[in-house]
């Protein structure tokens, strides 16, 4: 029996989308997005989760959430101020449980020097390098920073020091070699998708593999947050050498080619594409989409790629699929990133 359970396989998936009204595009828009990611979790992993060293913050806090009833709407409300610093306190909070509990299992100090790379959930890359600065304060506060000379100037922050321009200034400053090391380098995917939600944390994670990067700790930190709001915080350690993880990094390669196939579009027809979607969300079943009858909903999709045909009287979604080149028919995994072909190996 054991030994099912540890030949046991399982797919996890992650997906989201950001989308604002268009009146607030013009300041929200470093914070629209959409992605997925999917992970396949098996015994052997070249990627293994520190079993035990997990921590978790929760609390209610009404900073983006989304109305029911009669102002019921796709699009979120959203507490600026207060959902920063709900960040903010659930990433103080995270980190501290994590250095205590490595404390309590492993009888180490660690600081952000434990780790090849920091990784944050990104609603935009200026909030996941303050919260890097920030996590770099904290290791000054228990004697664990290269920055003392700096921020012993500060002297001791309360909650709203934070929240000071110059305060902040310093410490973006003390964390810059922390930033461009650890964690600058790998928010590339970030930048040129935008809000991803769940998927913006493995995002950084895809970018560092493509990387090839490797040192002798081999060792992640990852931060993990959602509004209302929970948090958690948890490492992983890379096995870089193993045959699946090189293969990995030629997926995650490919990836981020990907990006350079994509279609670009004005403001304005992302705007169309925004109003066409709250007229079908508003409309009476059945309902076949508008762009399915114009062709703009399949002629920017990636061969091989699943959208909505039609929802019918009953509320059934219907789906369809853009065809694959016959290269890619023939083999188990179908396109792998875009490239045809491949084992079956790795999902």
């Amino acid at each position: 029996m054991l030994e099912k359970l540890i030949q046991r396989r399982s797919l996890c998936l992650g997906r989201q989308k950001a989308t604002f009204r268009a009146h607030a595009l013009d300041h929200l828009k470093s914070q629209i997005g959409a992605g997925a990611v999917a992970v396949l979790i098996t015994p052997n992993a070249p990627i293994a989760f520190d079993r035990g060293l997990r921590a978790c913050h929760m609390t209610s806090a009404w900073d983006f959430y989304k109305p029911i009833g009669k102002l019921s709407t796709e699009y979120p409300t959203v507490d600026g101020p207060v959902s920063l610093q709900s960040y903010m306190i659930a990433l103080d909070g995270c980190y501290r449980s994590y250095k205590e509990k490595v404390l309590r299992i492993s009888e180490q100090n660690i600081s952000l020097s434990s780790f090849s790379a920091a990784m944050f959930h990104s609603p935009f890359t200026r909030m996941v390098q303050k919260a890097l600065a920030r996590l770099s304060y904290r290791d000054y506060e228990c004697g664990a920073s290269a920055c003392d000379s700096l921020y012993s100037k500060l002297g001791t922050l309360a909650a709203s020091s934070f929240e000071d321009r110059e305060v902040m200034k310093c410490l973006l400053k003390g964390s810059e070699e922390l930033w461009k090391n650890k964690t600058c380098p790998y928010l590339e995917l970030n930048r040129r998708i935008g809000n991803m939600y769940t998927p913006s944390l493995f995002a950084q994670l895809v970018a560092y593999i493509a990387s090839g990067h490797s040192d002798e700790l081999n060792r992640i930190l990852f931060f993990a947050y959602g509004s209302g709001s929970a948090a958690a915080m948890f490492s992983a350690t890379l096995n870089v050498s193993s045959s699946v993880y090189q293969r990995m990094m030629e997926i995650s390669r490919r990836a981020i080619a990907r990006l350079g196939e994509r279609h670009i579009c004005t403001p304005d027809q992302y705007t169309d594409a925004l109003k066409m979607r709250e007229e079908f969300l508003a409309s009476d079943v059945p309902i076949i989409p508008k762009g399915n009858s114009t062709g703009q909903s399949t002629s920017t999709l990636f061969p091989g790629t699943y959208f909505l045909k039609m929802v019918d009287e009953r509320y059934l979604r219907v789906y369809d699929c853009t065809p694959l080149p016959k290269t890619a028919q023939n083999h188990l995994n179908g396109f792998i990133n875009g490239t045809p072909g491949g084992s079956s190996d790795i999902a």
